[in-house]
This record gives C-alpha cells, sequence and structure tokens, in this order.
C-alpha cells in the first residue's frame, strides 16, 4: 500500500498538509541543491531556542552520529506531517506559523545529514512505531518514509530495539563524533538539554550505544519490522475509512514516493 497518499487513506488533517510538505522544501539552486545560505543559517538561529540552536550548530560540525529515542521518531528521520504532529502534540498552543517553521528547520536539518554523507546510526525502540503521533495515517506514512531514507543512504543505518528486549534504555541520547577521538552527548529532559563533554562519562555512553547496537534488530530485520508495520496501519487507516462510507480513491503518490525510491521488501 506503500505510495497511496494521506487523503488515499482517508485522513483529513486540520491543518493545510500541502502547505507543510512546501515549507520542508528549502530553496535550491540551479544544479537542485538546496543553497547553503550561512547568513540564512544564521538569520534561522538567531530565530529559534537557544538550546536548539547549539544543537543545530553541533550538528553542522560533527562527522558522524548516533542516536537512540524511546518514544518517538527520531526528529532527523520525520516526515514533515509527523513532525507538524509532534510540534503541536508537545505545545498544542503553538501558532500554526510557528510550527510550519519547526518543521522546516528539521527537514533543512534532515536534508543536510542525508546529503553530507556521514555516518549516521539510528537506534529506535518499538514502541515508537506504535505511537499514534498525528494519526494512525500520519505514522503509516511515517513507516514510508523510514524505508524510503534507509534505502536511498547506505550510510544511513536504522535498527528497531524490539519490546522485550534484554537490554534497554529509558532515556534518548544522541552522541556526536566532532572530531576523530573526540565525542560528546547531548541529551534531552524534560527540563531542558545537556550537553556531556567528560570522556569518561561520554564513554560510559558509547559503551550503552554499543550494547544498544548489538541488543537491536539487524538492519534488514528492522527493515522488514517496519515494514510490517505499516502495511498494518494502512490497512486499519482503509478499514476505518471503509466503515465510515469513504469510496476507494485513485491511488497517488505521496511526497516519500515521489522522491525517494524504497521498493517494498515483499508483496
Amino acid at each position: 500500500m506503500f505510495g497511496l497518499s494521506l487523503e488515499d487513506l482517508g485522513f483529513r488533517a486540520p491543518y493545510d498538509l500541502a502547505a507543510v510538505e512546501r515549507a520542508a522544501l528549502a530553496p535550491r539552486d540551479a544544479s537542485g541543491m538546496e543553497r547553503e545560505d550561512d547568513a540564512g543559517w544564521r538569520n534561522l538561529l538567531d530565530d529559534i531556542p537557544e538550546r536548539l540552536g547549539q544543537l543545530i550548530r553541533l550538528e553542522k560540525d560533527a562527522i558522524s552520529l548516533r542516536s537512540y529515542e524511546t518514544l518517538m521518531i527520531p526528529g532527523l528521520l520525520q516526515s514533515p506531517a509527523y513532525a507538524l504532529s509532534a510540534a503541536q502534540m508537545r505545545n498544542p498552543t503553538i501558532p500554526s506559523s510557528a510550527a510550519y517553521e519547526r518543521v522546516r528547520i528539521r527537514m533543512r536539518r534532515s536534508e543536510r545529514l542525508m546529503r553530507s554523507g556521514r555516518p549516521a546510526s539510528f537506534i529506535v525502540s518499538e514502541a515508537a512505531l506504535h505511537q499514534p503521533i498525528g494519526g494512525l495515517a500520519v505514522l503509516a506514512d511515517q513507516m514510508g518514509h523510514l524505508l524510503a531514507l534507509a534505502s536511498e543512504d547506505p550510510q544511513v543505518s536504522i535498527q528497531v530495539l524490539p519490546l522485550g528486549a534484554a537490554f534497554v534504555v529509558p532515556s534518548p541520547c544522541l552522541l556526536l563524533e566532532m572530531s576523530p577521538g573526540r565525542v560528546v552527548a547531548w541529551l534531552e529532559q524534560p527540563t531542558g538539554s545537556v550537553l556531556v563533554e567528560s570522556p569518561d562519562d561520554v564513554m560510559s555512553f558509547r559503551a550503552v550505544f554499543e550494547r544498544l547496537s548489538t541488543t537491536a534488530l539487524p538492519t534488514v530485520t528492522t527493515l522488514e519490522r517496519i515494514d510490517e508495520r505499516r502495511r498494518a496501519l494502512c490497512t486499519a487507516v482503509e478499514v476505518a475509512a471503509h466503515q465510515a462510507g469513504a469510496p476507494l480513491r485513485t491511488r497517488t503518490p505521496t511526497t516519500a514516493s515521489r522522491s525517494r525510491f524504497w521498493e517494498p521488501l515483499s508483496g
């Protein structure tokens, strides 16, 4: 079912989804690549919270990164609709313009990472595949987005930490390799973010990541698990739409499937 638009899946967003997708597209130069306008990035950083600006600077300078998430899809892997839903969930009173801007920033960060060719490893708790951020249709589209990202960039590795795994960590964590031998840890907490630079503390986080990586599903099995979840979500949304009396629509590509090269693993 990958390739259905959200409207085909029966999803009616309380916002203009097309506007979200447009907001995710950064300005392009004649070659089709996003313009790396340093002045533009400086202006953008001036208008966002300092802690987010610090994280963006770290991401920009890092030569590799490793991310672990527990209940949500990692920000750098989020689709536009999922990112918008996550922003509105965190702050239900956020103005639409501010939410769209958050999405635009996140998509620029993601595209910059994907273009850079830097190694990036993501470990995601399987619980995140079941949290209906934005609803089942948005989550189904997010699963397709993950598959697309994994298929188009061999430097991006995604692993799912299965439910019932023998080793789990309760909090998200991001490791950024700033230079050979120098790694820092970025921790998200309810009261703010913490940058850990102590070599001893960072060594402990690196050991945790090694164990998470060996406990998580291998990459191929992970993609199969994500595709299985995507298919189940698409079926659930189609059944709900049918029960509500919605007619079947012509299948058209989503933004993700138009721009990616993912092919389903089976069926």
